[in-house]
């Protein structure tokens, strides 16, 4: 009997350690697990963010498509170069007739682009959305293209916090988003 008493003396002894070691473990399983699902809610955060970024390129690539598509069409006018319609930084000015009720030459065709182009990209909701057109004069030198090729470009406040500068340097900081593209009309 005796050694049945020390036998469970000892055990006593044990659990009494085992307990406050038990305890530990629970505390740092605890810490691993908040610094995991603290891991996650950073990564879910990037997620959401980087997919509305992904979005405003996505339309900033259908307002470019769509002005070439149009300037495309209407070759006459964009062939003008400096002199065309197309030919501004300022086309959300662009005020014109509604060319799809009636006929409308080249110059109206091409203000009503330039009108339906800023709607579209109102309805895009792209931050502080700003359009450019600038004819490229010295890009190509053939005659027979002078005046048809043009810089096209969809600017807009990524982060929104405040950009303005329109040059197009990711590493600017004071630069806003935009998607770019050279087209010879």
């Amino acid at each position: 009997m005796q050694f049945q008493r020390e036998y469970s003396f000892m055990n006593r002894a044990r659990a009494t350690k085992a307990n406050g070691f038990t305890l530990v473990e629970v505390l740092v399983t605890v810490f691993v697990l908040a610094v995991g699902i603290l891991g996650v809610a950073g990564m879910q955060a990037v997620s959401v963010r980087e997919s509305g970024n992904i979005f405003h390129r996505t339309q900033s690539d259908l307002l470019l498509a769509s002005i070439i598509d149009r300037m495309r069409a209407n070759r006459d006018e964009a062939r003008l170069g400096a002199g065309s319609v197309y030919s501004t930084t300022a086309a959300k000015d662009a005020v014109a007739t509604d060319c799809s009720a009636s006929t409308c030459d080249a110059e109206a065709l091409a203000m009503h682009d330039l009108n339906e182009w800023q709607q579209a990209m109102t309805r895009s909701n792209l931050p502080a959305g700003v359009l450019t057109i600038n004819h490229d004069a010295d890009v190509m030198s053939d005659t027979t293209t002078v005046g048809s090729v043009y810089t096209i470009r969809v600017f807009w406040d990524e982060d929104r916090d405040g950009d303005t500068g329109q040059g197009c340097d990711p590493d600017n900081d004071a630069d806003m988003a935009c998607a770019s593209i050279t087209v010879q009309i």
